[in-house]
C-alpha cells in the first residue's frame, strides 16, 4: 500500500529478479522492495509524460548482466538499482510492450513491430500489427503474440510463420507467450491456456485466461 511506501497501488506488472528483489511497475512509476523496504523511481526521476503528469512504467524485465529494464513515457530505461537512466541508443524505436535478453546477447523488443538490439545497434527487423508479447525457444526463434495469432520468427534465416485457431490455438488473440521446459512454448489467450510441444498445439485450458 501508499502507506508503506509502494508508489501507486495500481500494479501493472511484478517480476522477482534472481537477488529475490521484486520489480513492480506501476501507474505512477517503477517501485522496487527487498529487505529494506521500498525505494521507488517516479516524475522527479524523469518518468514524466509530456503534459508532465507522472507516466506510468511498462514492461519490467531483467536481461541478465544488463540489469532490471523498463519501459516509461514512450522510452526504454535502465535501474540498478540506486538511479533510473535512458538508454539513449534505443530513442528512435520508443517505447516497448515487451523485451527478451536471447542467449547470444541480443535484446529483442515489442514496439511497433519486432526490434532487435545488437552491439549498441538499433535496427527494426518485421513489423507485425497490435503486437503484445514475446520470448524465446532453445533454437533461438522469436516467438511473437499479436492480436491476429501467434508468430515464430527465425532471426538466422528471417522466415516466419504463423499459428492460429485453424493450427489449434483457443483464440487468435494470444496475451502471454512464454518458453517452458525443452521445446515447449506456453501461449496464453483470451479463451484459454495452449502448449507447443515443438510439433503440434495442445488446448490446456479452455476458457479466459
Amino acid at each position: 500500500k501508499r502507506s508503506d511506501g509502494l508508489v501507486n497501488e495500481d500494479v501493472r506488472k511484478v517480476l522477482r529478479a534472481d537477488d529475490g528483489v521484486l520489480w513492480l511497475a506501476t501507474r505512477d512509476g517503477l517501485a522496487s522492495f527487498d529487505a529494506n523496504g521500498f525505494a521507488q523511481w517516479t516524475g522527479r526521476d524523469g518518468l514524466l509524460n509530456r503534459d508532465g503528469t507522472l507516466a506510468a512504467a511498462g514492461s519490467v524485465k531483467e536481461l541478465s548482466n544488463e540489469g532490471i529494464w523498463f519501459s516509461s513515457a514512450g522510452r526504454i530505461w535502465r535501474c540498478d538499482g540506486e538511479r533510473i537512466t535512458r538508454v539513449e541508443a534505443l530513442a528512435a524505436m520508443g517505447g516497448a510492450s515487451d523485451m527478451y535478453r536471447a542467449a547470444d546477447g541480443t535484446i529483442w523488443f515489442i514496439g511497433d513491430g519486432l526490434w532487435k538490439y545488437d552491439r549498441g545497434v538499433l535496427l527494426k527487423v518485421e513489423h507485425f500489427s497490435d503486437v503484445r508479447k514475446l520470448d524465446g525457444d532453445a533454437q533461438g526463434n522469436i516467438w511473437i503474440g499479436t492480436n491476429d495469432g501467434l508468430w515464430r520468427y527465425n532471426p538466422k534465416t528471417g522466415e516466419k510463420q504463423s499459428f492460429t485457431t485453424a493450427d489449434g490455438l483457443p483464440h487468435n488473440s494470444v496475451t502471454p507467450v512464454r518458453r517452458g521446459l525443452g521445446d515447449t512454448m506456453w501461449v496464453g489467450s483470451y479463451d484459454g491456456l495452449a502448449q507447443f510441444d515443438g510439433t503440434r498445439i495442445t488446448n490446456v485450458l479452455q476458457g479466459k485466461s
